[in-house]
């Protein structure tokens, strides 16, 4: 743990930066943003202005990974599945065709922006299905290489920075409900932690739709990697170590398993609403508190290792998953 006291100490002054400039800002300003998007913005400004230190390294890398996930487990305290069973089969049928829409299109965009197969199929999987969880999944399933694991991962996970930004303010200027925006929030955002970067600035309700729709979009990764898996056994063999039963075990992650397992128990009524409560209040602080770690860790050079088509490819992969599911939860969803 000593290790980790210069970054967490780093990140914990920047949230709480985030914090004050929220609290300052809120009683005068009506669209200040939440601490959780100040946390990260500030985190990125201090990395460009100052290269990362080494002994921030450990405890930056702890705040922006243990913490968010530790945060998305008690999230599921809060979450009350009836609100999605409310929404019906009709927004997973919408999740399940927006994702699939969006796994084949960013593939043939990468294709037509000169990307290898393989490494198309990554960039396409980390912005339809579940960020660097999905592409280090596909990547193992299918044998790509390290250096097209890396370029997938720089590029789509910036451009996610953008998209959680950008996201409230789409949501204000289209009209959408907390629920439906959540659901915008949950089709499109990069990985699981983001989504609560995007939506816990408008409200709780709209942070367990889209966690939920973010979580049917996890377990899209199964069907696909049994599928990625088939091919790779007729084309050419897979890395070692690859194959689809090691990549599998990355697509449920322990936080996420606590995060169902949590839900399940508040939906039971187990857990008393001002409980309940309190772990959103709890779930925020600590989504602020890794937001800076995460914004801490984004160097400049990752721009440069994504690269020029990589990073094209998934510009416009990402901007056709947000316009499919923008249409989907403006006009398919119910109001």
């Amino acid at each position: 743990m000593r290790g980790r006291a210069p970054g967490v100490a780093a990140a914990g002054g920047v949230a709480l930066a985030a914090w004050g400039v929220t609290r300052l800002a809120a009683p005068h300003v009506s669209w200040a943003p939440d601490a959780v998007v100040l946390a990260l913005l500030f985190g990125m400004i201090v990395h460009a202005v100052r290269p990362l230190p080494a002994s921030w390294e450990e405890g930056v890398g702890f705040m922006g990974r243990q913490v968010l996930e530790v945060a998305i487990v008690v999230l599921g305290v809060t979450t009350d599945l009836q609100r999605f069973a409310a929404a019906g089969p009709l927004l997973v049928a919408c999740t399940v065709g927006t994702t699939i829409v969006a796994l084949g299109a960013g593939i043939l965009i990468g294709r037509w922006s000169g990307l290898g197969r393989r490494h198309a199929v990554l960039v396409a999987s980390g912005n339809a299905i579940c960020g660097n969880t999905a592409i280090v999944a596909v990547a193992r399933a299918s044998g790509a290489t390290a250096l097209e694991t890396a370029s997938a991962i720089a590029s789509t996970a910036l451009l996610s920075i953008g998209l959680v930004l950008a996201l409230p303010v789409i949501g204000t200027v289209t009209g959408l409900d907390d629920a439906r925006y959540g659901a915008l929030a949950g089709m499109t955002v990069y990985a699981m932690p983001q989504v609560l970067a995007a939506t816990f600035p408008v409200s709780g309700a709209a942070s367990e739709v889209g966690t939920m729709v973010k979580l049917v979009r996890v377990l899209l990764m199964v069907p696909w990697l049994v599928w990625l898996g088939r091919q790779a056994r007729e084309g050419a063999a897979p890395a070692p170590g690859s194959g689809v039963g090691a990549a599998l075990r990355k697509v449920l992650p322990w936080y996420l398993v606590l995060f169902l397992v949590g839900a399940g128990v508040r939906t039971a009524g187990i857990i008393p609403p001002p409980v309940a409560q309190g772990a959103q209040v709890l779930a925020h602080a600590l989504t602020v508190a890794a937001m800076a770690g995460v914004g801490l860790a984004v160097s400049p050079d990752s721009i440069r290792t994504a690269g020029v088509r990589t990073t094209l490819a998934a510009l416009a992969s990402m901007s056709l998953l947000l316009l499919v599911a923008l249409v989907v939860v403006r006009f398919v969803l119910p109001g």
